[in-house]
């Protein structure tokens, strides 16, 4: 499999890839979620380390100066950080947080989540 995908890369022609469907466990960072995420965030320790938490804004401004964050107005947001092997990421309130197949945390932003996963009936 994976001899096919070089074979693939080094021929000249573009190639099109569709993802492997797999099985996740993903909440939305949002108020009324907010045992769910806490859930999520702290079942088992993920393989990168630390540990998942939500953050205020004013902290989130700090750790993130270069986020758009107004620690005037935004009080009633809800923010999260999370481990990742790249350094920690900073979830925003509607984002989603994902624990992938390998136990890791992910965020994705909601627009991008909604093009990419549906939900499973009925999961085991």
């Amino acid at each position: 499999r994976a001899a096919n995908i070089i074979a693939a890369i080094n021929r000249e022609n573009e190639m099109q890839f569709r993802t492997c469907p797999v099985m996740i466990d993903a909440e939305r960072l949002l108020w009324e979620n907010w045992s769910a995420v806490c859930e999520l965030m702290h079942d088992d320790m993920p393989p990168s380390g630390g540990r998942a938490r939500g953050v205020t804004p004013k902290e989130a401004a700090e750790l993130f100066p270069d986020a758009d964050i107004d620690t005037e107005t935004s009080d009633a947001l809800i923010y999260a950080l999370i481990p990742t092997e790249d350094g920690d990421v900073l979830v925003t309130e509607g984002d989603w947080i994902i624990r992938g197949v390998d136990g890791d945390l992910y965020a994705c932003p909601n627009d991008l989540f909604e093009t990419t996963y549906e939900v499973v009936e009925n999961a085991t």
